[in-house]
């Protein structure tokens, strides 16, 4: 049970990244924790196993992107990939009136998702209206951007007349293909993001992430020149990869431990005797007489989180790879 941060490359769905280390590990149950669009690049976090069950649990913290605007020209995704729908000249004050109008979507705003989401409405997704041209009416959302300001560059590259180069930070659940939109709109203009890349998402950031460099040199026998080629389905037949107990070893090293993604989550550390009732899923009356006042807490057994606990002592999910490793030790003394 542990995750995995993944410097997610343009073309690759989420879903895609997941199959990719199903095909290469062998392991069916791996989720992520929060969806990147296609054209976009950075942080993915994936859950692999049991860690999957903790996904809705991770503590809210914020995002972190970058991204380009391209003004003048709107499309019906709001990204890059969408087919143009108007394309207007812009005045050559555009970035001006950008940066004029940012304090307005600073702090809590109200905005909608773009009808190309993956959000749910009416039990459908948004998309799935999208493309079949089915009208529908998309509920507002309160967000909260923390701060927001123009960038001078990009990945090294200058804005042209008609981009500006923003730098997003927000709270979960920010659609900032939506966020490009309505700063293009109150500028007197149109827009769509051309480049969008997260740096930090659930607390872990880019400077954690592996790439698919490394993620090559892990699966892939031979030293490659292009690790998409290699990685791929046409990559099969011409690379040699690791057997998949062999992947999943290589891939230690990029771990990242439960107890590592609930930094900051409250503590409480248990005796023997109460670990091992934990590890066969009981919480004690003497833990529940010390837990902390916190909507989470983690239960420890030698520094590993043995169990997710609430307030009331209630158990929400135990630990099965720690819970089997304290049941195998030798057993506590009544």
């Amino acid at each position: 049970m542990y995750f995995l941060c993944i410097d997610k490359p343009v073309g690759y769905t989420s879903h895609d990244v997941i199959s990719l280390f199903r095909v290469l590990t062998g392991i069916k149950r791996i989720g992520h924790t929060g969806t990147l669009d296609p054209f976009a690049t950075g942080v993915l976090l994936l859950a692999f196993q049991d860690a999957t069950k903790l996904i809705g649990h991770i503590p809210l913290h914020p995002k972190h992107y970058q991204c380009m605007l391209q003004l003048g020209i709107q499309t019906e995704t709001a990204d890059c990939t969408g087919t143009v729908v108007v394309n207007v000249d812009v005045p050559s004050t555009v970035a001006h009136d950008i940066e004029g109008v940012l304090s307005q979507f600073q702090g809590e705003i109200s905005q909608k998702p773009p009808i190309y989401s993956a959000i749910k409405v009416n039990g459908k997704k948004l998309y799935e209206y999208a493309r079949k041209g089915q009208a529908v009416e998309i509920p507002s959302r309160t967000v909260n951007i923390h701060k927001l300001t123009m960038l001078e560059t990009l990945n090294g590259v200058e804005p042209t007349l008609s981009q500006v180069a923003l730098d997003v930070q927000c709270s979960k659940g920010t659609y900032i293909r939506s966020l490009g939109c309505d700063l293009a709109e109150s500028a007197g203009t149109v827009g769509h993001l051309s480049d969008l890349r997260r740096l930090s998402s659930d607390g872990v950031t880019i400077e954690q992430a592996m790439s698919f460099s490394d993620l090559a040199s892990v699966a892939i026998v031979e030293s490659v020149d292009d690790p998409l080629l290699a990685l791929s389905k046409e990559g099969r037949a011409l690379f040699e990869r690791w057997d998949r107990p062999e992947v999943i070893e290589r891939l230690r090293p990029y771990r990242i431990s439960v107890e590592t993604i609930f930094t900051g989550v409250s503590k409480v550390d248990l005796t023997e005797q109460e670990s091992l009732r934990m590890a066969q899923g009981n919480c004690l009356p003497s833990v529940r007489s010390r837990l902390p006042e916190a909507s989470l807490i983690q239960a420890l057994w030698n520094g590993e989180m043995l169990a997710l606990l609430r307030m009331n002592g209630s158990i929400v999910r135990v630990n099965p790879s720690i819970a089997d490793k304290r049941i195998a030790a030798q057993p506590a003394k009544e």
